[in-house]
């Protein structure tokens, strides 16, 4: 037993060291348009605009729409992004929560959807992120992809053919 034991924290230390990290640094203005459904229930539709920033070393826009229910405090969101780097490639995210997901409240769950150039080869993968809204409809937002080293690396050093 204590064998099986040093071998599973042996893994998750292993596992850890070879898992690199994607960041995101979003700023950008949002809007929400609200209608309310009696005392205990809202419907809002999102708009947001922003500039991203990674540590892969390549920048872009970011363009999201979608909705947001509220029922009796608990809300579910389905928010689709579109991000475009400065070549051109681009790629979409989902932010899809249901009611009752409070795991990890304040913390978003997003999935690469579709993407183009280095982007595909990310279509699948989950990350979180979380941001704080500030005055005049802006908002900052940071978000973190965990993936193995060879896929940043791969990700990370992309060339678009010509």
């Amino acid at each position: 037993m204590n064998t099986l034991f040093k071998i599973i924290i042996t893994f998750f230390i292993v596992s850890r060291v070879f898992a690199a990290e994607l960041l995101y640094d979003v700023y950008g203005i949002q809007k929400f348009t609200t209608f309310e459904l009696g005392e205990n229930r809202k419907f809002l539709t999102y708009n947001n605009e922003s500039i991203v920033l990674s540590n892969l070393g390549v920048n872009g826009v970011n363009e999201c729409r979608g909705i947001v229910e509220v029922i009796n405090g608990k809300s579910s969101s389905n928010v689709m992004c579109r991000y475009v780097e400065e070549n051109g490639d681009y790629n979409f995210t989902q932010f899809y929560t249901q009611r009752g997901d409070n795991e990890e409240y304040g913390v978003q769950k997003f999935q690469f959807v579709f993407g183009t150039g280095r982007w595909e080869k990310l279509v699948g993968l989950w990350c979180k992120g979380a941001g704080s809204a500030l005055p005049e409809g802006k908002y900052m937002w940071k978000g973190k992809c965990e993936l193995p080293d060879d896929l940043f690396k791969e990700v990370r050093d992309y060339k678009k053919p010509e």
